[in-house]
């Protein structure tokens, strides 16, 4: 008879116990794979709620109710993540060390969260050159997004999408990628672009009055002088100047700043 009341205790224990532990995943020089930890992160806060995952740190939330990710501003895990519960497998590259108690109310902290909306724009033309966009920027910025964050954190468009919806409506940053130069000539198919497209200027007016910001790389610079946004001659290629190390400098940011 004893039999058969210990083990059920003994599982409801196990279990039990199991509820209370996660992860710290440091941002410091212990990190082994910076790049997984944000995504991970990214990943993981996405959601308001957990209601599925039996494992996770009930201490920290309750089963069915809000889910975060921690991050404490002091202390010796500073920028950490707390990650109330085990890793992914595919994110076994990540330097994390267990947990079995976490006292959140021991310093502050600041939940991490994370919507996913696709608020960045890559503008890729329609109009080809030799077989492909003249925006022959596009293809890195899209593989960096792709490498570096999620999916649907960005789209594509091009002018004739633009012209016929204008911009999603969570899109806050529109890139312009490098155009292509014909020769040596930088501003030939931008102007042919416009010449195609007059209306592109009032479609991106638009998006800039509702809040929008514009990047634009390299020979965009003048697509954006094109469209009224530079003075007339701002842009010019005659007097340019390459890019060295001591012409531009880039000092490297503490990771968990």
């Amino acid at each position: 008879m004893t039999r058969y009341i210990f083990t059920p205790i003994l599982a409801i224990c196990l279990v039990f116990q199991g509820f209370s532990q996660g992860k710290i995943i440091p941002v410091s020089a212990s990190q082994s794979d910076f790049l997984k930890t944000y995504k991970l992160a990214l990943a993981a806060s996405v959601s308001d709620f957990r209601t599925t995952q039996t494992e996770m740190d009930t201490k920290l939330f309750a089963t069915y109710s809000e889910f975060t990710l921690y991050r404490p501003m002091s202390g010796a895990n500073k920028g950490a993540f707390i990650f109330p519960q085990q890793l992914p497998t595919e994110y076994n590259t990540v330097t994390a060390a267990n947990y079995t108690e976490y006292n959140w109310a021991s310093m502050p902290h600041v939940a991490f969260q994370y919507k996913k909306n696709a608020k960045v724009a890559i503008f890729r033309s329609a109009m080809q050159h030799n077989g492909a966009s003249i925006n022959w920027e596009a293809s890195y910025f899209k593989s960096m997004f792709d490498s570096y964050l999620l999916p649907d954190m960005y789209y594509l468009t091009n002018e004739d999408s633009v012209l016929a919806n204008g911009f999603k409506s969570d899109t806050k940053l529109l890139i312009i990628p490098s155009f292509t130069m014909v020769g040596t000539d930088n501003y030939a198919l931008i102007d042919g672009l416009l010449q195609k497209s007059p209306s592109l200027q009032q479609k991106i007016k638009e998006f800039l009055q509702t809040g929008g910001t514009v990047y634009a790389e390299g020979n965009a610079a003048y697509f954006m002088q094109k469209l009224g946004y530079l003075q007339a001659g701002a842009v010019n290629y005659a007097n340019g100047k390459d890019a060295t190390d001591n012409f531009i400098a880039i000092t490297q940011v503490k990771p968990d700043h």
